[in-house]
């Protein structure tokens, strides 16, 4: 008997291309990507929509249907409308399963096109959809938020929610290309839109410090929702984000919030929060000078991201139970967890001190003045004496 080995490797790149009025006429940065993708001048493809971004984008129907006509693009079968955010990633694969459905019956075939529109949540469900249809189907994504342009469009991987845990269960699915549209981010509610500056906030704080000021110096016009104003900064984060791969500091802590708050805590604000208490145990650590874990949590608060609190103060109220985040991350993420070294500069950090941890989310919680249970009080009283 001879023993041998088989390595088995996954391999592919995603294009990224930035544009304005993807569908616009004359606009051919989406159609060179599909032919690019396909292999061929006609492409076919399924669309797969985020429910918020039908309703909310003016004409988006009438404007996708001229640019397909336009073009001489397939458009195979009706187009699948999803209700998306953290509810599409734990309803027993439902969305999923209508993709699939809708793909094998319109014969979407191989090098056939997932067209997916919308944010991370609905990513996921496209994902998870085209990397389970037989034949080798594509993937590409144009997102419609600015965490999803900046972070989320980029994921290699399509996550659900299972066991208790924000994105515990999942598959490998890399998108083929990427087209991002900052001029989408106009359409979103008030909550993404603020959830997406924090997301931008994150990516500075943990890579580039003078995107940090940059961003800070506009929180005015971020409040008043400055029309434009995210194509200005999408590119610079896009460019730092791709730069520096993917950035995790706080996400452990942003999914733990999600999961425990039985996800009616929006992704956008369970970031601001968790990478505001990643600054705080990276000061209590010793990690990060303090007056910089303040300015950290301070940004957050100034561009409205933080407002969200009063709906998560149960959560955070639980510090212990926010603390175990790290090890739950940890099944699905294993490997040293990210903390901030400085505005700009992050650390890993393999023995992670849970219960300093959970001191870091009692005092976020405190100075947010959240309800603390009697459990916390009675462990502050005793290490008090």
């Amino acid at each position: 008997m001879r023993k041998t080995e088989i390595e088995w490797k996954r391999s592919g790149s995603t294009s990224v291309e930035m544009t304005n009025d993807v569908f616009g006429e004359g606009n051919t940065t989406l159609i060179d990507a599909l032919k690019r993708v396909a292999g061929v001048d006609h492409p076919r493809i399924m669309l797969v929509a985020d429910a918020n971004v039908v309703s909310r984008t003016e004409s988006i129907g009438p404007r996708i249907g001229r640019y397909v006509k336009e073009h001489g693009i397939d458009l195979l079968g009706s187009p699948v409308v999803v209700q998306c955010g953290e509810k599409a990633k734990f309803e027993d694969l439902y969305s999923c399963k209508r993709v699939i459905v809708n793909a094998i019956q319109s014969r979407l075939g191989k090098n056939g096109i997932v067209l997916a529109l919308g944010g991370g949540s609905l990513f996921d469900v496209a994902g998870f959809a085209a990397s389970h249809i037989s034949g080798g189907v594509k993937l590409v994504k144009v997102p419609t938020t600015i965490s999803a342009m900046v972070d989320g469009a980029y994921a290699q991987t399509a996550l659900f929610n299972f066991g208790g845990a924000k994105d515990s269960f999942g598959v490998f699915a890399p998108a083929d290309a990427v087209i991002v549209d900052p001029a989408f981010a106009d359409t979103v509610m008030d909550g993404v839109w603020r959830a997406g500056f924090a997301e931008l906030l994150r990516i500075g704080f943990a890579c580039d410090s003078k995107f940090v000021k940059s961003v800070m110096k506009a929180t005015d016009d971020i409040k008043a929702r400055q029309k434009g104003l995210a194509a200005e900064f999408v590119g610079a984060a896009l460019k730092a984000r791709l730069a520096n791969g993917p950035i995790r500091v706080g996400l452990w802590c942003a999914n733990r919030l999600q999961s425990m708050s039985a996800y009616k805590l929006p992704h956008g604000y369970s970031v601001a929060i968790g990478t505001a208490i990643a600054a705080r145990y990276s000061a209590m650590r010793g990690l990060l000078d303090i007056s910089k874990s303040e300015e950290i949590v301070g940004a957050f608060g100034e561009i409205g991201a933080l407002d969200s609190i009063e709906h998560s103060q149960h959560v955070i109220g639980h510090p212990f139970r926010v603390a175990e985040g790290v090890d739950i991350w940890r099944i699905a993420n294993p490997g040293p967890i990210e903390w901030f070294a400085d505005i700009g500069k992050t650390v890993l950090e393999d023995d992670v001190d849970l219960e300093l941890v959970a001191k870091a989310v009692h005092s976020f919680a405190v100075s947010r003045r959240a309800d603390i249970p009697e459990t916390m009080k009675a462990h502050d009283a005793e290490e008090a004496q």
